[in-house]
């Protein structure tokens, strides 16, 4: 669990709650679990978050963060969970940490460029997928943070390994420019505890924002079905510990770190203009 020195990796604060606003159906305006978590979240892996805003205190009140509901953020970090933490071999491990991380992102930004009838298009397709997939499912995209970066996180050797790539040009009094690369490593049970730490403070602070729901915070305008909110917050409790139980994905790690060498060996030639 984080220390009260140590701020948690993925944090968030709820609104207030007669600032949230309903779903509206045809029903009327009505609100579930997912939209009560109503707030904002930001990240923070090393010295200094890699989101959110420059005041945390002015969070809500910030452009700077991400206004959104917080069980996005918690339901992307669940299901990346079990296969950040699931080891990789050592040729996909220097894929993901090394220079061929960038090439691969290389890769990727030129394909739109290539001619349809290249001969191994079909060839390339496939392998492009079986290496892409294994990195997709340990990339944390946070495309709605500001500013917005990708976390990729892996397992090798018993460590989890994080890597993180951040830049963005604004402008403005309250903004500056940033750029912030880097990379860590945690212990599993450190980082099982980040993860922990999380879904713990986010149920703990729905139990009591469902409490005042049921003694009727929202008025009578706003439909809750309570008995739904009660289960799906039992449900929240254990999704962690179900994700982490019952991965839906199997590597097939022979034939990724195969894909891998044999992108490194094609060479094709970008479209001209």
């Amino acid at each position: 669990m984080s220390s009260p020195t140590t701020p948690p990796w993925f944090d968030f604060r709820l609104r207030p709650l007669q600032e949230v606003a309903p779903w509206h159906g045809p029903d009327g305006p009505s609100l579930d679990w997912f939209g009560l978590t109503a707030g904002a979240y930001w990240i923070g892996l090393g010295s200094q978050p890699l989101s959110g805003p420059l005041d945390a205190e002015n969070i809500l009140a910030s452009s700077l963060s991400c206004d959104l509901q917080v069980a996005r953020l918690f339901d992307d970090v669940t299901a990346l969970a079990p296969y950040a933490l699931a080891e990789v071999p050592p040729r996909v491990d220097a894929f993901l940490r090394g220079t061929t991380g960038q090439v691969w992102r290389d890769y990727r930004e030129a394909w739109w460029q290539l001619p349809d009838d290249l001969p191994q298009m079909e060839e390339l397709d496939s392998l492009r997928s079986t290496a892409w997939e294994a990195k997709r499912l340990r990339t944390l995209s946070t495309s709605d943070l500001q500013p917005s970066f990708e976390i990729l996180m892996w397992s090798f050797e018993g460590r989890v390994h994080i890597k993180w790539e951040n830049r963005e040009t604004v402008s403005g009094d309250s903004l500056r420019r940033r750029v912030l690369r880097g990379g860590a490593s945690r212990t599993r049970e450190r980082f099982i505890d980040e993860l922990e730490d999380f879904s713990t403070r986010l149920c703990d602070a729905m139990e009591e924002r469902m409490r005042q729901v049921q003694q009727g915070a929202l008025g009578p305008h706003i439909h809750v079905d309570i008995d739904s909110l009660v289960r799906e917050q039992g449900m929240r409790r254990q999704q962690l510990a179900h994700a982490l139980a019952n991965p839906g994905y199997a590597d097939d790690w022979p034939a990724v770190a195969a894909a891998i060498d044999k992108l490194h060996c094609l060479r094709w030639r970008r479209q001209p203009g």
